[in-house]
């Protein structure tokens, strides 16, 4: 019986030990091998600010604007999809901003002086100053962290660019930001697809604005790309992708992989509107859901996906976009004709007017969808004026 006891208990103590090196290996309980308590809010949040999947071996720690203690904003564990940072990370003011990534393992070895500490990658996120989109997931490419040196150079003085793979809907491999010379890739070994994607957000005043993630394409048709491969035949296994020179030997045209709406507020007998989608209410582009008569906001209308979901349709359809007047029932959004089957194509600037009174069973809102209208017609927005260079 003795013999049995000291068994029983010889299990527990291995089991219990199992269990203390697996929360330490996964970073998040007790200790990260420091002495010190693990620090890092790993909790997936809803509502969220931003939502990240991470497809890599790495358990990340993310820092806003740079790699500080004070701008920590939350981690998130090794091939984990669609993980919510918190929702009051960012303030209220409408921003865009690189949010930094390190490993578990170069937070705790740099913890004492983070500026030191080498980026995993980042990415460029816009935040409307409310809540989360639930529509933009930040997705980091498992090809991320390697042994490769990608050196990028960003000729733009206006936009971040943004490398994507395989497409520009594609997972992130990271950006450079405007105004720097050159910015550094490490990735895992082989070929890659890049695809160069332009962001930023062009606050275009009074309320309005516009998130423009902006891909060039070549004469050739189709989104513009660049091939790398990453092998032992590179010298000191790095690799210098000079944007500036390769986009100087061809002609590109941009484009936007969406559409825009720009609503309009006409209405009469009871103040603000608000712009749903099925029975959900919308954020404009700098953050607000309900707007007052004698203004407009806007908002974009993302491409669909083809091919694996890596690039963009040309146009997309939507039967579920609804307006409200105040906090009553909504009505249908319609075209010309009555329609409430609504196709929207790339890089064109809608309007929507809506006017009349709820409360005396008027209300409309009709988007001009023909392209030959006399008056609101479409706009094809023209994202080469904008001065990439």
């Amino acid at each position: 019986m003795k013999d049995l006891f000291k068994m029983w208990k010889i299990a527990v103590l291995i089991i219990a030990v199992a269990f203390v090196f697996g929360a330490c290996e996964l970073g998040g309980n007790g200790d990260d091998g420091t002495g010190d308590p693990i620090d890092i809010d790993y909790e997936s949040h809803s509502p969220f600010s931003i939502m990240v999947s991470n497809n890599t071996d790495y358990n990340l720690v993310g820092f806003k604007n740079s790699v500080a203690m004070d701008n920590k904003i939350g981690g998130v564990y090794r091939l984990t999809q669609n993980h919510g940072f918190k929702n009051d990370i960012f303030g209220t003011t409408v921003s865009a901003f690189p949010v930094f990534f390190i490993t578990e393992a170069e937070y705790n070895a740099k913890k004492a002086n983070l500026s030191t500490a080498t980026i995993f990658t980042r990415i460029y996120v816009f935040w409307n100053g409310q809540i989360g989109d639930s529509t933009k997931l930040y997705e980091i490419s498992g090809r991320v962290g390697g042994e490769y040196r990608l050196e990028v150079t960003n000729p733009s003085a206006n936009f971040n660019i943004e490398l994507r793979l395989d497409g520009p809907a594609g997972l992130t491999l990271g950006y450079a930001p405007s105004g720097l010379n050159s910015y550094n890739f490490y990735l895992a070994g082989g070929a890659y697809d890049i695809y160069p994607v332009f962001r930023r957000f062009n606050n275009k005043g009074n309320g309005e604005g516009r998130l423009e993630t902006v891909y060039p394409s070549g004469t050739g048709g189709g989104p513009w790309a660049y091939g790398v491969s990453l092998n032992d035949d590179l010298v000191n296994k790095h690799y210098l992708m000079d944007l500036a020179d390769a986009f100087g030997k061809v002609t590109l045209s941009m484009s936007s992989g969406a559409a825009y709406l720009l609503i309009k507020n006409e209405t009469t007998g009871g103040g603000f509107i608000s712009f749903l989608r099925g029975g959900a209410p919308q954020y404009s582009a700098v953050g607000q859901l309900e707007w007052n008569s004698g203004f407009a906001r806007e908002f974009a209308i993302p491409m669909g996906s083809v091919q694996g979901g890596n690039n963009y349709t040309e146009s997309v359809t939507h039967n579920n976009f609804n307006i409200r007047q105040g906090n009553r029932p909504p009505i249908a959004m319609e075209d010309e004709n009555g329609n409430t089957s609504l196709t929207f194509k790339n890089d064109m600037l809608y309007i929507v007017n809506v006017t009349g009174d709820s409360n005396a069973a008027t209300l409309k809102a009709v988007v001009v969808l023909d392209e030959e209208a006399l008056v609101d017609k479409p706009i094809k927005i023209n994202f080469n004026e904008y001065g990439v260079w």
